[in-house]
């Protein structure tokens, strides 16, 4: 009808263009608050190193074999395997291994001897790596440890044996393996403590070699 009211055009154009700023807006702001929140998180959850760590080292009775064991006891000699708990996983890999001829002194004539090998393979967890976890084993374990020199070890102490100076530990680290040595022999002249370092030497000379092999 003439005189009637004009038709309304672009009435809702303001609103959407109201509406894409708001979007665009809120998608700025979100996205900063998430940019804080991951940032925040990788700050307090750092990201453990493990490329030093080792996956297997040899533990228990595979640590040594006899034949380099029984130029260390007197006589006739036998070993036994104490506990192994190989892949623990979040923990670590551990065994132990005795040689002795405490059954054959009467025969043989000879003093008591012993060599017992302990061995532990740490392994990461959300905190520390193994590598970390065998440093404080070394810290935490040995006390009364003295720094000594042994092929291939990162670290060695050798640990006091005040009342029985017949016997000798030695505590050597590669990265994350741990492995004490504990040799006795009641022998008269019987270095125990040079007996202790060359097993210690070959135990953990094994581990270096198949690891830069």
């Amino acid at each position: 009808m003439p005189g009637g009211p004009p038709a309304r055009r672009g009435g809702k154009g303001p609103l959407i263009a109201v509406l894409v700023i708001l979007l665009v807006l809120g998608l700025g702001v979100g996205g900063y608050f998430v940019y804080v929140e991951l940032e925040g998180d990788s700050q307090a959850k750092p990201v453990v190193d493990t490329s030093e760590d080792l996956e297997k080292a040899p533990i228990g009775c595979a640590m040594l074999e006899e034949a380099e064991v029984a130029p260390h006891i007197p006589g006739r000699m036998d070993y036994s395997a104490g506990g192994a708990n190989p892949g623990t996983g979040q923990l670590h890999d551990q065994g132990q291994c005795t040689w002795n001829n405490s059954g054959r002194l009467a025969k043989d004539n000879v003093r008591g001897a012993f060599v017992i090998v302990t061995s532990y393979v740490y392994h990461a967890n959300h905190q520390l790596s193994g590598v970390d976890k065998a440093k404080e084993h070394m810290e935490d374990q040995v006390r009364t440890g003295v720094a000594v020199h042994v092929e291939g070890a990162d670290e060695a102490e050798l640990v006091a044996q005040e009342k029985v100076k017949w016997t000798a530990e030695i505590v050597v680290r590669y990265r994350n393996v741990v492995y004490s040595v504990t040799y006795s022999n009641q022998t008269e002249g019987a270095n125990v403590k040079a007996g202790a370092t060359t097993l210690a030497a070959t135990a953990i000379g094994k581990v270096v070699k198949a690891h830069e092999d």
